[in-house]
Order: structure tokens, then C-alpha cells, then sequence
């Protein structure tokens, strides 16, 4: 689990590193790596024509959980990344890299 930890951290500091300037509307430097999950996991889904309630149902993540997450409100835990890559047939890197 920390290893998780060390990895998500790592994406985050990498992240605010980036950016040149901190947008007032930011919350946390935890958004940048959400909204990069949120995305990948929404592109990944619909690729697949999956909706939220089947995607939710196959990776065994709750709707709302599913939800926030595809909408950058929440960041997976890594029980949650690890399943959702799993049921996408892809590893967990694919859902955290930011193209």
C-alpha cells in the first residue's frame, strides 16, 4: 500500500512541478493527478461502450465512487485503479499517464 502511496505522490509533486502558475480554483495538488485518472478511465470506458453502471458493476466499484472518479471529484484508491485496470485489460500505468 505505501508503495501507492510513494507512486501517487510522486505523480503529484511531478504535476505541480509543471505547472507555471497555481490556479486559484485548485484545491489540492491532488486535482492534476485526478483529473489524469478521470480522463483515462472515461476514455477508456467509452472506448470499450461501456456504460458507468456496467464498468461500475464489472470492477466491483461502487456507482457514485465510479462517478466521482470519472469526474475528477475523487482520486481511486489503489484497490479501485488496480481493479478498473484490470477490467480494462490494461496495467494500472495506463490509467495514470498523462498524454
Amino acid at each position: 500500500m505505501s508503495q501507492w502511496n510513494d507512486i501517487f505522490s510522486q505523480l503529484e509533486n511531478k504535476d505541480v512541478a509543471r505547472s507555471t502558475h497555481l490556479s486559484s480554483t485548485r484545491l489540492s495538488p491532488m486535482l492534476p493527478l485526478a483529473a489524469v485518472i478521470a480522463q483515462n478511465v472515461k476514455r477508456q470506458r467509452i472506448e470499450r461502450d461501456f456504460s458507468l453502471a456496467t464498468l461500475a458493476k464489472k470492477a466491483n466499484i461502487s456507482l457514485n465512487d465510479l462517478f466521482a472518479i470519472e469526474n475528477a471529484h475523487m482520486r481511486p484508491e489503489p484497490e479501485q485503479l488496480l481493479a478498473l485496470a484490470k477490467t480494462f485489460d490494461i496495467l494500472p500505468s495506463v490509467l495514470l499517464a498523462d498524454e
